[in-house]
């Protein structure tokens, strides 16, 4: 966006670039100025006054357009055309030589008032291009609509600047959502948050009328909504709170105050704040009736079955996304349609129900490659790609994230690449590829740091298995313990049992199987009250391990041919189920063995799951506590500064006789120090303490 002095100067700079001091060349010749004041002459009246109007335009322009803002006719057009000032291309665009088109600009700025009815033409035909209803952009003709805009996106911002800068109220009002829209099918989200946010900077001053208020709240809050897909932190999301509280105040406003509700319920939700998301997304949803907004209905169906699901509520979060693929559906509505089909896919895969996930997921993607959707088409291929890791089909799941990765690269949006550089590093580590893993998770926790997020829970796990499968146990369980204190805050219940059977793989590695024991009772529970087969198989073959590292191998070969002939376990599972099964037949006699499979044959997950839950609790003959949730209230009693600096060691994986020798304390010294830090944060075990640090912020 430059000022008028700046193009100003950009015209005369232009104009005067290709300057000759060549001898016996004429006058007239010796710049371009020149030769355009000979050409100009050459000109009628009705040609010079079309030429100087054709400059308003940025990026060519289509008749339609040239007759509104500039008045042509067919036969000027036609000789400008012959007289090679204007061309012409096979689908019918017009446009003008850059330099010609500075030197009419010129031209026209010499009428300030003629120039200032070119530009308010210009500006209120395209902003009224954008002004079409949500359905147009959302619809079976999506596609072509956004490619219609990106063919004339320069003209539009410069249209969108005009009509801030001059307080065009009505003609931003109506071009608003269009604006918002575009950005979500194009790759023009950065240019589009710019323009959007540089109305609300302007418009902040200009509210003496109710028409000046309603604009302005209604493009607070689709600048606010934009943040939210853009990846902005939604702790509290102050644009739509205010565009919340200054709609509900307006007579008049109630299509806007549905999109800004909704939109407030949105960032709550992913704020993380479940009950009152609901009661926020409940309200848009009568709104959206009310107006008739049915494609933001649909959306907000979407979004009640992302709360339901976050609160593990499965069936009605199903029931949700079946009522927004209805709904989308029968109004055309293909973004819904996409994200529905997104999330049952999502769903299925959580149930181990995989045939329906990839039947979901691909028809998904089909949609999202068909209409253009490109703002999903990073989750669709993510998606399928962990899907085909979950089944054990790598080089499928290859293709799939490596394309991921390289459109949402190419689309410039940090958020969405580091999602697919993490699914991109479980896949390496699945194919034994640690380095590069590696070297995948450190790029999109850089990625993450750059727009100021922590590493989400989905990559500190990632990189808790990478460190799993490496052998180094210390690492895992820090990071495991991150990871479990963010989905416990998040309420994230599917990743805090995988957080707590990873802690619970990384204490067996140490050799601290009560640790291992409490993690992996927690790790059930959690299964249980969530219900998703996989999430259990992985416990439970988890327990298989610490039951064959006790020694009782048989218990273990049980749970192994459980695991490995479900129909939902995951390739992993299953694989680590096969390695414990070919131990147990080679080491237990053939009867035991034949015993122990037998009986598996007829056990079901959930009372397998239940009864290894009991087992646990009860193990070495003391009751032990789940951590999978502790409350955090205040320490009665603080630590000293000689215990934090213990709490830091071990948070950082140091075995007690490593904490001694880092601090030159005898190793009862440091078991004493253990045991005050547990009482004080009223905890039984190491990773407990950590978890219970973190929640306090002494961490």
């Amino acid at each position: 966006h430059l000022s008028c002095a700046e193009i100003a100067a950009e015209i005369q700079r232009g104009l005067a670039i290709l300057q000759s001091d060549e001898l016996g060349i004429p006058d007239r010749h010796r710049t371009m100025r020149a030769i355009f004041d000979h050409s100009w002459q050459l000109l009628s009246q009705a040609e010079r006054a079309l030429v100087e109007s054709l400059s308003i335009f940025q990026g060519g322009f289509l008749r339609p357009a040239a007759e509104e803002v500039a008045g042509a006719t067919l036969p000027l057009l036609s000789s400008l055309v012959d007289q090679s000032l204007l061309r012409v291309s096979a689908t019918g665009r017009y446009t003008i030589h850059e330099l010609q088109r500075q030197y009419a600009a010129a031209q026209l700025a010499t009428s300030p008032g003629r120039q200032q009815a070119v530009a308010a033409r210009h500006s209120a035909y395209y902003l009224r291009c954008m002004a079409k209803p949500v359905r147009d952009y959302l619809g079976d003709n999506s596609k072509q609509l956004a490619e219609t805009i990106e063919a004339e996106i320069s003209n539009i911002f410069v249209a969108w600047y005009w009509a801030v800068d001059h307080r065009r109220i009505s003609d931003l009002h109506m071009a608003t959502e269009g604006l918002y829209w575009f950005a979500w099918l194009s790759t023009y989200h950065e240019e589009c948050e710019k323009a959007l946010r540089y109305a609300v900077e302007i418009l902040r001053s200009e509210q003496s009328s109710t028409e000046q208020r309603i604009a302005y709240a209604h493009v607070l809050a689709m600048h606010g909504i934009m943040g939210i897909w853009l990846g902005q932190d939604q702790a509290e999301n102050v644009e739509l709170i205010e565009s919340v509280a200054l709609l509900r105040e307006l007579p008049g406003a109630q299509r806007e105050l549905a999109n800004a509700v909704g939109g407030l319920g949105w960032s709550t939700y992913a704020g993380a704040k479940l009950e009152k998301a609901k009661t926020l997304l409940h309200e848009a949803v009568e709104l959206d009736q009310a107006t008739e907004q049915f494609e933001l209905q649909a959306w907000i169906y979407c979004l009640l079955g992302d709360v339901a699901r976050r609160q593990c509520n499965y069936q009605e979060s199903e029931h949700w996304y079946q009522q927004a693929l209805q709904l989308g559906r029968a109004i055309g509505d293909q973004r819904t349609i996409v994200n529905a089909f997104l999330e049952l896919g999502r769903l299925a895969m959580s149930r181990g129900e995989y045939g329906k996930a990839r039947r979901d997921l691909s028809e998904s993607l089909a949609t999202v490659r068909s209409y253009r959707l490109r703002s999903f088409i990073v989750s669709a291929l993510g998606l399928l790609g962990q899907l085909a890791v979950e089944i054990g089909e790598l080089d499928l799941a290859s293709a799939y994230l490596q394309e991921s990765v390289d459109i949402a690269r190419s689309r410039g949006r940090d958020i969405n690449t580091a999602r697919s550089l993490g699914r991109l590093a479980q896949l390496r580590t699945a194919q034994g590829d640690y380095a590069t893993a590696a070297a995948l998770f450190q790029e999109a926790v850089a990625l993450e740091e750059k727009i100021h997020h922590e590493p989400s829970w989905e990559l500190l796990a990632g990189m808790g298995k990478l460190a799993l499968h490496a052998q180094d146990y210390g690492s895992a369980r820090l990071l495991y313990e991150k990871c479990l204190a963010q989905s416990r805050q998040a309420g994230e219940h599917p990743m805090t049992a995988q957080a707590l059977t990873g802690l619970g793989l990384a204490a067996l590695g140490q050799g601290e199987r009560t640790d291992a024991r409490q993690h992996l009772l927690g790790a059930l529970q959690e299964g249980l009250r969530i219900g998703f087969a996989p999430l259990l198989l992985d416990s439970i073959i988890a327990v298989a391990e610490l039951r064959a590292a006790d020694g009782d191998l048989a218990a273990a070969a049980q749970l192994a041919m459980l695991a490995q002939e479900h129909v939902a376990g995951t390739a992993e599972t299953k694989g680590r189920a096969h390695k414990l099964f070919t131990q147990a037949r080679r080491e237990l006699c053939a009867a035991t063995f034949a015993l122990a499979t037998r009986s598996a044959a007829d056990s079901q997950l959930e009372a397998v799951a239940k009864k290894l839950a009991a087992e646990l609790s009860h193990a070495d003959g003391m009751q032990l506590q789940s951590i999978a949730s502790s409350p955090a209230y205040p320490l009665l009693e603080p630590l000293s500064e000689r215990e934090l600096q213990i709490l830091r060691l071990v948070a950082a994986g140091k075995s007690n006789r490593e904490i001694g020798g880092e601090l030159y304390l005898a190793l009862g010294t440091v078991k004493a120090h253990l045991n005050h830090i547990f009482q004080k944060l009223e905890v039984q075990s190491r990773t407990e303490a950590v978890v219970r640090a973190l929640d306090l912020k002494l961490l």
